[in-house]
């Protein structure tokens, strides 16, 4: 094992919770690779996977902007329309990250954009190429479809999918896992955005292989 400032750590997550451990790791580790759910359907991220198509670019912004080196414009990706209107509720981050998206042709391409303009300290990835739509399975047997409307739900949770099964996370993501000494799951919500964070195709055989630590902060 290498010494703190050396170490490879890749984290999993999305909400609040990633972008804070993010923050807490960026400048003690030697490389930092964030990986992050596309799942979230609520809010200014649902209403663009909606009418766009792309997936949900929120929780991706956040963890952009805690690693952002140039301070100024990460206010400006987390500064958020509060008027009637279209835009209401929408963050200019999260229409940047959209539109970076429709113009590299697709939205790996339009994240690692972002990261450039950013200058982030570390590597974002989203847990897969394209959106994902959570599945919960109930202790009673009943099934929910959407992120939004678990939380609402209340009920113990049996098990935790995503459709369409098999979307691969994007190939920096696996190699990123192969080359880590530790990996970390990230504080929030457990069925929500930790998990989902994992469910990319190729990243179950990929933790099977990987031989260090796994810690759940």
């Amino acid at each position: 094992m290498h010494g703190v400032e050396n170490m490879k750590v890749v984290a999993f997550g999305g909400g609040t919770g990633l972008p804070v451990l993010l923050r807490g790791l960026r400048d003690r580790v030697g490389d930092l690779t964030a990986v992050v759910t596309v799942a979230d359907d609520g809010g200014s991220s649902g209403r663009l996977r909606q009418e766009l198509g792309v997936a949900p670019p929120g929780d991706v912004r956040n963890c952009l902007v805690a690693l952002a080196g140039r301070r100024r414009l990460a206010e400006v990706f987390d500064y958020r329309f509060e008027a009637p209107g279209d835009l209401n509720d929408h963050s200019v981050g999260n229409i940047i990250i959209a539109a970076l998206a429709d113009m590299a042709g697709g939205f790996c391409e339009g994240v690692e954009q972002a990261s450039r303009f950013l200058r982030i300290k570390g590597r974002v990835f989203p847990a897969a190429t394209e959106s994902l739509t959570l599945v919960v399975r109930y202790a009673d047997g009943t099934l929910t479809r959407g992120e939004s409307v678990v939380h609402e739900v209340g009920k113990q949770v049996l098990e935790v999918s995503v459709e369409p099964e098999g979307i691969p996370a994007p190939r920096g993501v696996i190699g990123a896992i192969q080359a880590a000494d530790v990996l970390v799951l990230s504080p929030g919500s457990l069925f929500t955005s930790t998990i989902p964070a994992l469910l990319g195709g190729g990243v179950r055989e990929a933790l099977a292989d990987f031989g260090g630590p796994i810690l759940y902060a």
